[in-house]
């Protein structure tokens, strides 16, 4: 099926549908587990004050099923844990064909602005209309993380040979039909970019000189320890 904008935007809104169902079952899912966290914590609390504070041949039991429930408590707080992964999964996907939607309207206030680049682009940008604001990098949307936020505006600005364009322009068409993995990458790149610190530092050690290839003494000396 050709890659129209209508059959395009019905994919979308059809995904969009699809994973907001989704996200409702999950967080039914979700209070429900979340009670029944809090009812095992009072079972937990109750039976350890009878095992601790009571009389008679039943503290041991009181202190077992205090026991036990602190068991079930554990893999309510795992299975809860989980439930609310996919959770923030369904909403994000949810979140993302929403934004396709509007980048298909060219709503530009519906679209996530993926900032200035650190660098003067130059008149060139501006005349072209290559970023800021309902710009084609505005267009393009993030890349779900700085870095790939920083290739993507370096490719727009930099020239390069026809081979390298080819090449790019075929990773492209393959990437094209495969959506689910490409909401995937950027869903998973949104997760971490809030915390993902600055990767120039580590890929300077990482390709630098072997520190300890000059001290032997030291490489030595671990060994022994």
């Amino acid at each position: 099926m050709p890659h129209t904008s209508s059959t395009v935007r019905e994919r979308y809104r059809e995904r969009r549908d699809r994973f907001g169902r989704e996200w409702a079952v999950l967080d039914a899912r979700s209070s429900r587990l979340a009670h029944l966290r809090f009812a095992l914590a009072l079972a937990v609390a109750g039976c350890a004050v009878a095992g601790l504070w009571g009389e008679g041949v039943v503290r041991p039991a009181w202190l077992v099923l205090a026991g036990l429930a602190l068991v079930a408590f554990a893999v309510f707080v795992r299975l809860h844990s989980r439930v609310r992964r996919e959770q923030d999964r369904a909403a994000a996907l949810r979140d993302l064909n929403e934004e396709g939607i509007a980048r298909l309207d060219r709503a530009w206030e519906r679209l996530p602005y993926p900032g200035e680049p650190t660098d003067d682009p130059g008149p060139t940008a501006g005349d072209l209309d290559l970023l800021g604001p309902a710009s084609l990098r505005h267009l393009l949307g993030p890349a779900g993380t700085p870095a790939g936020d920083e290739t993507l505006t370096g490719w727009l600005m930099e020239p390069v040979s026809a081979a390298e364009i080819r090449g790019r322009q075929g990773a492209v068409t393959e990437l094209v039909p495969r959506l689910d993995l490409r909401q995937d990458l950027n869903w998973l790149g949104r997760r971490v970019c809030h915390s993902l610190p600055d990767v120039a530092p580590f890929l300077a050690w990482a390709e630098g000189p072997r520190w300890l290839a000059t001290r032997p003494l030291l490489v030595w000396q671990a060994r022994l320890m």
